[in-house]
């Protein structure tokens, strides 16, 4: 979760600073790719294992 947050914010603040700067699309798009697989496999792993609401005890560790 915290590599998605870092990836989250990253692009944020791409999106923020690109009416000022030129966006390095290659370097955000290899961002995107090396966390792809492990975002992914969280989808995947949370559909498999569903909690219900405000009971997410395996999902919030």
């Amino acid at each position: 979760m915290r590599r998605l947050f870092a990836a989250s914010t990253l692009a944020l603040s791409l999106a923020a600073g690109a009416a000022q700067a030129q966006v390095d699309t290659a370097g955000v798009d290899a961002a995107v790719q090396r966390v792809l697989p492990e975002v992914v496999a969280w989808r995947r792993d949370f559909h498999q294992h569903p909690e219900l609401g405000f009971a997410e005890t395996r999902s919030a560790g």
